[in-house]
């Protein structure tokens, strides 16, 4: 079902956001803009996602990889009936899974009101995107067991059998990777990219023009797809590791990512555990603070950043709660970059903070 990549949009993107943190970069303090934090391509082969920004789902990055063949575990999910529409499920399937496994993106997000909020415009733009045919049964009956999956499984071994395809063919206009046959909607800093065929084990590849398939790295040596290495093999960069177990590069062997306060020095600088939003600051591994609207922040994103609800005030070191939808809209003057006030995926229209009205076409 090409249903199940919708959720794993969903579910990249919290990795991506969390990856985007964890670097200590401004842009975090504000992931809005105009139109909000989108969802990445999930890209394929590497370390981890790409995470972009606007309406469409932003821009696809080369990483992460589809899965670790959960068994019978993920298989036999049971489900719980979830109330609402198909939509609603996935939101709500998508914010429990971020809430418990991956608490620091979820901190991200303010509150379980506004992670809902953005998942269910995401759920509604996405179905209007060509290259999908999944009714909307189908997808909540998958979210109905999504919901109650442990941190270990992917949507694609809960429900099955996803492929992370789409219909569309190489060449085609593409928002997002679901849309396309070859399982790789390729941006190159526009909203809308170009499908491609993800390259098969053993094929020529490039980090950011030709990935490789899930389950796989690009070899740089070699330049050549190569399948990911098992825990306890050597390695010379953590894209060669399985991602998927939350597994690195360090000290040259494929183990757990480092945790809070584990030394992070030379080759280890890349190996704190991103997915609960720690990097290597001063040599040892370390999370920065999110703040809600009202809370400490700093044009130094080291020392807090806000959370999605919320837009840090250089001038006062305060976090200041963006606007909801209707509410009046100004242009922040004293952020890191000139924008508006509102809510992810809300604009500025016409004075006003609204909800662009989703169009299904790259423009």
């Amino acid at each position: 079902m090409h249903l199940l990549r919708r959720f794993s949009i969903h579910f990249v993107a919290t990795s991506a956001l969390v990856a985007l943190l964890a670097c200590g970069d401004d842009a975090a303090d504000d992931p809005t803009g105009t139109g909000g934090a989108g969802a990445g391509d999930a890209g394929a082969g590497g370390q981890g996602p790409g995470g972009g920004s606007g309406t469409a789902g932003g821009e696809g990055g080369a990483g992460g990889s589809g899965g670790h063949g959960g068994g019978d575990e993920c298989v036999n999910t049971p489900s719980t009936p979830i109330a609402g529409d198909h939509c609603d499920a996935m939101a709500e399937a998508t914010c429990s899974n971020r809430e418990s496994c991956y608490p620091y993106a979820f901190a991200a997000m303010g509150n379980k009101a506004e992670c809902l909020r953005v998942e269910v415009y995401l759920c509604e733009q996405t179905q209007l995107w060509a290259g999908t045919d999944e009714t909307a049964a189908e997808l909540k009956a998958c979210a109905e067991k999504v919901v109650n999956a442990t941190c270990s499984c992917t949507p694609d071994e809960v429900c099955g059998p996803g492929q992370y395809v789409g219909t569309l063919a190489d060449g085609a206009a593409c928002g997002f990777g679901g849309q396309c046959l070859g399982g790789f909607c390729k941006h190159s800093g526009s909203e809308c990219g170009t499908c491609q065929t993800l390259v098969p084990a053993g094929g020529a590849c490039d980090l950011e023009s030709s990935p490789c398939v899930f389950h796989h790295y690009c070899d740089t040596s070699s330049g050549v797809c190569a399948p990911h290495k098992e825990p306890g093999s050597a390695c010379a960069q953590s894209e060669e590791c399985n991602n998927d177990d939350r597994h690195l590069c360090v000290d040259g062997i494929c183990s757990p990512a480092l945790g809070a306060g584990a030394s992070c020095a030379g080759s280890n600088s890349q190996a704190c555990d991103w997915w609960q939003g720690l990097s290597c600051r001063s040599g040892t591994c370390q999370t920065t603070p999110f703040s809600a609207p009202g809370g400490p922040c700093a044009a130094d994103s080291t020392i807090a950043h806000c959370d999605s609800t919320g837009w840090c005030s250089y001038g006062t070191g305060i976090c200041v709660a963006r606007k909801g939808l209707n509410e009046a809209c100004m242009q922040i003057a004293d952020g890191e970059n000139p924008q508006w006030d509102c809510l992810s995926f809300l604009s500025c229209i016409g004075g006003t903070c609204q909800q662009p009205v989703p169009t299904g076409t790259c423009p």
